[in-house]
């Protein structure tokens, strides 16, 4: 199988929050599994259906809290999960989706600055 990721991947933890396609009252607490500078591949509770858009809001080490659009593109049920905790859950891959805004922006800088820092290492 070839990879067909435009850009480098960074295994970066960040904490994402987004509102529940179910319930809009409730927000859906996640974390980063990596990052790139056109998509996002993140761990939550909440199972997606492929093709949903969202604006998720990422929070960044630098206290900005930018919100970026998204598509879902792949949803893995994480195995083993629910035997040990009692709860499933789902490694979700996102696409970011335009128009490229100031939050997006935000967040492409974030990535290419963490970039750097890999490729000076």
């Amino acid at each position: 199988m070839s990879d067909k990721r435009r850009c480098h991947r960074l295994m970066v933890e960040l904490p994402v929050s987004f509102p529940s396609p179910g319930n809009k009252e409730e927000i859906v607490l996640a974390a980063t599994m990596d990052i790139s500078a056109t998509g996002i591949c993140l761990v939550t509770k909440e199972p997606l259906e492929i093709g949903q858009d969202l604006a998720i809001q990422v929070e960044l080490p630098t206290g900005e809290k930018p919100v970026i659009h998204v598509n879902v593109i792949r949803v893995e049920e994480m195995i083993g999960m629910e035997v040990m905790g009692g709860f499933k859950e789902y490694k979700i891959g996102f696409k970011i989706t335009g128009p490229v805004e100031e939050d997006e922006a935000i967040f492409v800088r974030y990535y290419a600055e963490k970039l750097k820092e890999v490729f000076e290492k």
